[in-house]
């Protein structure tokens, strides 16, 4: 099974997390929509990077999913435990306090 979704932007917003990374600069961003083909909102939320040295990650600080214009699942602010253990474990000090399962 194949799905397609493309990312709304139209109505994010820059919150202040900012860097560089490869030839281009980073930023995080609240207001970020996932919609399918019929243009139905299937996710929305936050997303947030973690960048130290060579290592880079982006994820969902916090989400919403839909499905069939009802909450699914939602995720409060903090990085997941599976993104989490992408983390080095030499760079997970600083997020210890942003963890959420």
């Amino acid at each position: 099974m194949s799905f397609k979704f493309d990312f709304d932007w139209s109505e994010s917003c820059i919150e202040g997390h900012d860097g560089m990374f490869l030839d281009g600069s980073l930023e995080n961003y609240s207001g970020i929509i996932l919609i399918n083909k019929q243009a139905s909102i299937k996710a929305d939320g936050w997303m947030d990077f973690i960048q130290e040295g060579d290592f880079f990650l982006a994820y969902w600080d916090q989400i919403t999913v839909w499905q069939n214009d009802r909450e699914l699942f939602s995720k409060d602010f903090g990085i997941s435990s599976f993104s989490f253990a992408l983390v080095p474990e030499e760079l997970r000090w600083h997020l210890k306090g942003v963890r959420k399962h």
